[in-house]
């Protein structure tokens, strides 16, 4: 009997290791860059590490990396400003888990070419943990878990909505559950959403102010469940073109008492 090459049953083994590998497994693929430097950033260490030292008040993040599994922090300070124009992509799970934690008291803008999807299961694209102003100018949020989600009782955060997206496939797109009676939500344009039916489009149980002038906040699932808030909060409404709401108060929650009208102020009593 002839007895196989070592090169060949090194080759055999090889093939036989690929199979036994997770199928669902994605490799880390492409990379951004900071600012114009052409210096290749693939991992979340070296992104941070970039963004944290780059010169000038405006901070433009390009290019595009997929296939992340960590969670990347992005601290920014009072006085400069992150325009993400870039495509990113990964899959972090848990439901206090984030792709992007977005610290600090400075701006990140999500700029048109700018797409960050997290894939994993309940957790959310962007986590808002201090008091940065969030804006959405064009780009899009999009998530399994919630889509932008604020966390932090003393907060004064600030998310502005101009055009662009914010959705969820499974949660709220805007969870506002966390934050402090001085944070605002502004929807002036473009489109927030949730496909899931027990879910809100934007969701406030806190004493932050919602403010909707434009722009499309709905729920594919169930219209109704546009937004969720419970009593303290104020709503201005006076554009857009879904004004279903859910009244919420101490864990239970109700169908609408009424239907919400377009271009009124309402304060839940």
């Amino acid at each position: 009997m002839k007895t196989p090459s070592f090169k060949k049953l090194i080759a055999a083994m090889a093939v036989i290791a690929a199979c036994l590998m997770p199928m669902n497994v994605q490799a880390q693929a492409g990379a951004l860059f900071v600012n114009g430097d052409m210096t290749q950033l693939k991992t979340v260490a070296d992104i941070q590490s970039a963004a944290g030292n780059a010169a000038g008040n405006e901070i433009t993040v390009t290019g595009k990396l997929t296939g992340i599994t960590e969670t990347l922090v992005l601290t920014v300070p009072a006085e400069k400003t992150v325009k993400w124009r870039a495509e990113y992509e990964g899959s972090v799970s848990g439901d206090f888990e984030k792709l992007i934690d977005f610290t600090g008291d400075g701006t990140l803008s999500i700029e048109t070419g700018g797409v960050i999807n997290n894939t994993g299961s309940n957790g959310s694209v962007i986590q808002v943990s201090n008091n940065g102003t969030v804006v959405v100018d064009g780009g899009t949020v999009t998530g399994d878990g919630n889509g932008i989600n604020f966390n932090g009782s003393n907060s004064k955060a600030v998310l502005e909505v101009k055009s662009g997206k914010v959705q969820s496939r499974s949660r709220n797109a805007i969870n506002a559950n966390a934050v402090g009676d001085n944070s605002t939500v502004l929807i002036k344009g473009g489109e927030v959403s949730t496909a899931a039916s027990s879910y809100s489009a934007i969701s406030l149980s806190s004493s932050a102010a919602l403010s909707i002038s434009g722009g499309e906040v709905k729920n594919t699932a169930d219209p109704s469940l546009a937004v969720s808030t419970n009593m303290v909060n104020m709503v201005y409404v006076s554009g857009g073109t879904d004004c279903g709401w859910k009244y919420s108060s101490i864990n239970r929650l109700y169908r609408p008492l009424y239907r919400q009208q377009c271009g009124k102020v309402q304060w839940f009593l």
